[in-house]
């Protein structure tokens, strides 16, 4: 099987931008016989006194940052932490000139990253960007300056606002480093949550 005989079209119009309130009232597909088309705050009811719940409790950090090479924009959205002790991060870079290495971006606050390694996969460029200062410092920055890193199905429909934070983070989030919200999660609200934990 092709990987694109999965793809299909949906009109943008369908497509939910930001998450409904309350969160709990989104739609749950429940497969059993057949299917049915629930509120996911009636999970509650298809759940048994022994089953058991696993939650990812990551945390999403402001990891899309923008910057310039020389004069040209670059955006840049942080991938994972390769090497701790020399705050380096995989990334994935948007620019109207392919980067090259050796390359530094430069953002706000002093901030520079040099582009140190450059490989592809599955036809995506991943490039290794290196930070001239360490990683608490790193976050500090990214808490200020950074933004939500949406998922691309998003951001090519609206523009990141100051409620994606708060919006793409679970309510049990609590640490931090993950670049992308377990989505799944988002649906749980306080209250679902609190009604779970007695059941």
């Amino acid at each position: 099987m092709k990987l694109e005989q999965l793809d299909y079209h949906i009109q943008e119009n369908l497509i939910a931008t930001k998450p409904i309130k309350p969160r709990d009232e989104s739609s749950l597909v429940t497969v059993n016989e057949g299917f049915e088309i629930i509120k996911f705050k009636e999970i509650i009811n298809q759940l048994n006194e022994k089953d058991t719940l696993v939650f990812n409790n990551t945390k999403v950090i402001n990891a899309h940052l923008e910057g310039k090479i020389k004069k040209r924009n670059v955006s840049v959205n942080l991938n994972k932490l390769i090497d701790k002790k020399k705050t380096i991060w995989s990334a994935f870079l948007k620019s109207n000139k392919k980067p090259i290495i050796n390359e530094e971006i430069s953002f706000p606050f002093d901030l520079q990253a040099k582009i140190v390694h450059i490989f592809k996969n599955n036809n995506t460029n991943f490039f290794h960007l290196k930070f001239n200062c360490n990683l608490e410092n790193l976050k500090s920055i990214l808490c200020t300056y950074g933004k939500t890193p949406l998922p691309p199905y998003i951001k090519k429909i609206r523009r990141i606002n100051k409620n994606d934070l708060k919006d793409y983070q679970t309510i049990f989030a609590k640490k931090e480093g993950a670049v992308a919200a377990p989505t799944a999660s988002l649906h749980f609200s306080d209250k679902l949550f609190a009604e779970l934990k007695k059941k």
